[in-house]
């Protein structure tokens, strides 16, 4: 990341060296991750702890939730954008789940943007509400791609980019296409178990 602020600086390196694990599981894309400060993801704000990212449906794969490390609640549902890295970015994750965030400004939440999960050569770029993305591009300065789909009702979400200025422009990709975003080696650390529970209780 480049022209990061001290204080932003500062922030992501907290999220870099926090303690964590995640648990991986090959249709779920499951992982565990473990944040020491606050993170802004699609529709909230996750406080620092510990939570899970999947895909919430492998059949359809467009969209992901979050959860609570009790499985018990979805947290957050985003569509999301595939991001591509190179075989060598991916093996340089040592086996680990990267995560990219959005380059903050002083005295703003860092925004998560692209999670890699281990070995994988596709991320998932999540898109946020069109409000929230508008928020997020004013501060951060920087295009932030959104929608103003609803996530629970709509199949094929439209893509945009909210713009720094407060516009919104065009995304001619659709979810489910290739996107080009250089991962960063930012992201939680742990141990692997292919072994995933299945999620009950489930917020609807």
């Amino acid at each position: 990341m480049t022209r990061l602020t001290s204080a932003a600086a500062a922030t992501l390196i907290a999220i870099a060296t926090a303690t964590g694990a995640f648990a991986q599981s090959t249709e779920h894309k499951t992982s565990i991750l473990t944040f020491s400060v606050p993170v802004q993801v699609p529709g909230t704000t996750l406080q620092a702890g510990t939570y899970v990212f999947e895909r919430a449906n492998p059949a359809s794969d467009t969209v992901w939730r979050i959860m609570d490390t009790n499985r018990h609640h979805v947290i957050a549902q985003m569509f999301y954008r595939p991001a591509r890295r190179t075989w060598e970015q991916a093996a340089n994750g040592n086996g680990k789940p990267l995560i990219q965030l959005y380059e903050a400004q002083a005295g703003t939440t860092p925004a998560l943007k692209v999670v890699y999960y281990p070995g994988d050569t596709w991320g998932n770029e999540f898109v946020y509400p069109l409000e929230q993305a508008k928020q997020l591009a004013a501060a951060t300065r920087h295009p932030v791609l959104a929608t103003d789909s609803n996530v629970k009702t709509t199949a094929v979400p439209r893509l945009v980019f909210a713009q720094p200025d407060g516009t919104v422009t065009p995304e001619s990709q659709a979810v489910g296409t290739t996107g080009n975003t250089e991962p960063q080696p930012v992201g939680t650390t742990g141990d692997s178990d292919d072994a995933a529970a299945t999620p009950t209780d489930l917020d609807k």
